[in-house]
């Protein structure tokens, strides 16, 4: 899944009292353990107002930034038929999706013969996480497959990585994080097989 757009900085973390507070969260960096101890931080209010209130689950989902809004409306409204049909339906989202994929191998800076193919749309995180899982372990020269992550890792992985180990398809190392929900990176490195 490909995000485009993120939020304007105010929008991703105000807070109106007297202790301004900016933060900015890139994918990856911060661990749930650590995302959850800063949320209850910053969150207590009884209030139900939006204003008081910082949302930091911006990994998890997003607004829809008003161009993207724009430019999906025809395929929402209009044009919704399934790109992959044959019928007169599917031919506007056929092409849209088209350009799409050459729009991103255009902004990736991909040589101009790089296939349209190259480039997937899934429908959420987790099959995309799942789907690069899957095709990192099928591209694996090892025989022996090994896996290393943290003990919070979330559930769209973990829980893949789990049926992995459940069909014997993988060993997966769970390295745990410490109070402040952190890796040691030794840790990591310890646990590389």
């Amino acid at each position: 899944s490909v995000t485009a757009f993120a939020p304007p900085l105010k929008q991703r973390a105000t807070m109106k009292n007297s202790n301004k507070l900016a933060v900015t969260f890139a994918a990856g960096i911060v661990t749930s353990v650590a995302l959850r101890r800063l949320y209850s931080t910053v969150c207590r209010t009884k209030s139900s107002d939006d204003e008081d209130c910082i949302y930091l689950d911006y990994n998890g989902t997003t607004s829809i930034h008003p161009r993207v809004l724009e430019a999906m409306m025809p395929y929402l409204t209009t044009h919704f038929g399934n790109p992959s049909s044959s019928h007169h339906f599917g031919k506007q989202p056929k092409e849209a999706v088209e350009q799409a994929r050459r729009s991103l191998l255009n902004m990736l800076g991909a040589p101009p013969s790089t296939p349209l193919s190259s480039i997937w749309f899934t429908g959420c995180g987790t099959e995309s996480d799942n789907l690069a899982i899957q095709l990192a372990l099928d591209s694996s020269p090892y025989e022996k497959k090994h896996i290393v992550t943290s003990n919070v890792e979330h559930p769209a992985i973990d829980v893949c990585l789990r049926r992995l180990v459940d069909d014997d398809k993988v060993q997966v190392t769970f390295v745990p994080v410490d109070n402040q929900g952190r890796v040691s990176p030794q840790d990591m490195i310890t646990a590389i097989q």
